[in-house]
């Protein structure tokens, strides 16, 4: 691999949002994100969330 290539990989990707993509307010993500760990608590027996790969929400992805 080139270093040219190997620079490449290493930086992020910017895609410019599409029509096609609905944009979310940063309040419609904390009230549903809010609304998503309480679900995760009450079906977990109290557990909280703490990521995707662990507990509740890893079974629920699977």
């Amino acid at each position: 691999m080139t270093p040219t290539e190997s620079r490449r990989l290493a930086e992020p990707t910017f895609h410019a949002p599409s029509p096609d993509h609905m944009r979310l307010s940063a309040l419609t993500f904390r009230r549903q994100f809010s609304r998503f760990t309480d679900q995760v608590r009450h079906h977990s027996g109290g557990e909280a969330f703490k990521s995707f790969r662990d507990g509740l929400p890893a079974e629920w992805e699977d």
